[in-house]
């Protein structure tokens, strides 16, 4: 495995493939967001690449203090090999000295994808990635707050998205 990042740009038919293949449609924002929000600074937008080939996607935002790790995805037939778990690890290496933080769905056994969001929370918290309590709603869709350290608080959550959604986006989405 030679995994390193590169800029999302340059590899914007794939990433859109996996984007909307990835995420439910009430979960992503749309991609021109991601694109934007990466070229004012506001975001890092980048493509996951083993060598040559794209294997996933990352989104990183938030402010000085705080940051999330908003998108995170591995090509299907990429899955099950450890390339999740490696980019997990190099995010957290890269973040080490800031709160950090990701949402995931909550357990919920009546959820169509019950099983896959055991396993996702399971897979979290195998790497390190623990709950905190806090569930926060983005767009209608409850999330359940992770972090591999320092708990956080309802504003710094906040805070960290803020630079992303922006003031508008941000007062029709987050609750």
């Amino acid at each position: 495995m030679n995994l390193h990042f590169e800029d999302a740009r340059k590899h914007k038919k794939e990433i859109r493939r996996l984007f909307v293949s990835a995420f439910p449609r009430d979960e992503r924002p749309p991609i021109a967001l991601l694109y934007l929000r990466h070229r004012q600074k506001r975001a890092s937008f980048r493509a996951v690449m083993d060598g040559e080939k794209m294997v996933g996607l990352v989104l990183i935002t938030g402010c000085k203090q705080v940051q999330t790790l908003m998108f995170l995805a591995i090509e299907d037939d990429c899955r099950g090999m450890g390339y999740g778990g490696k980019v997990l690890e190099m995010v957290k290496e890269e973040l080490k000295d800031k709160h950090f933080f990701l949402c995931a769905e909550p357990l919920d056994e009546n959820a169509e994808n019950a099983q896959e969001r055991m396993n996702r929370l399971q897979f979290y918290a195998h790497h390190g990635m623990g709950e905190i309590g806090l569930t926060v709603t983005e767009a209608g869709v409850p999330f359940t707050v992770l972090t591999p350290g320092t708990p956080l608080t309802h504003q710094q959550y906040l805070d960290a998205i803020m630079p992303f959604f922006g003031k508008l986006y941000y007062r029709l989405v987050i609750k």
